[in-house]
């Protein structure tokens, strides 16, 4: 009698298995063994940026935020934008959702993990993404006669990792710090 279809027994009454089937086995086995064997923080070191890369990013991060703070001021045209930042943006439909007096929409995403798709439309703030590292900065633009009008910043900072916006609305700068429940909390 055998156990499986893919076991027989030989002339002295042992299972063997026929053909090639334990092959299959082999990769299953190994994969049990590395996971006993290899610490629990395995996937972290793996696939998780290690501290100083994360702090190297980090750093890239807070001076593109530096760059933007320093470079678009409201008026700033869509010329000197595009040579600031290229023109890898993505041209925004904020499906009427906007009422601030807009013609047009710019997203730049930087820091991006390459094929990242964000789950929420583009006029909204990427928190999944931004908090994940998916996303390092996102810098929403809004136009009116070709001329900045508005622009916001989401972008990590600080210890605790908090999500940043900072706006320049008509001139009026405020930063402040993205809660996870959606609420807005004054920054430190």
């Amino acid at each position: 009698m055998t156990c499986f279809r893919c076991c027989s027994k030989n002339e002295g009454g042992q299972t063997i298995l026929q053909g090639k089937t334990y092959l299959y086995l082999i990769p299953a086995v190994m994969a049990a063994i590395l996971v006993a064997c290899y610490p629990f923080d395995l996937f972290n070191r793996i696939f998780v940026l290690p501290p100083e890369r994360q702090t190297v990013r980090e750093e890239e991060v807070l001076q593109t935020v530096a760059r933007i703070k320093d470079n678009v001021t409201i008026g700033s045209t869509k010329q000197e934008v595009a040579a600031l930042f290229g023109d890898r943006y993505v041209l925004v439909d904020d499906q009427g959702d906007l009422e601030n007096g807009c013609d047009e929409f710019w997203l730049y995403r930087f820091f991006t993990e390459e094929d990242y798709q964000s789950s929420v439309p583009d006029h909204v703030i990427d928190q999944e993404g931004i908090r994940s590292g998916k996303v390092g900065a996102a810098f929403f633009i809004g136009w009116k006669d070709e001329r900045v009008y508005l622009y916001t910043i989401a972008y990590l900072q600080g210890p605790n990792r908090n999500l940043h916006v900072y706006s320049n609305v008509n001139g009026t700068r405020a930063e402040e710090i993205l809660n996870p429940d959606g609420s807005m909390a004054p920054v430190d």
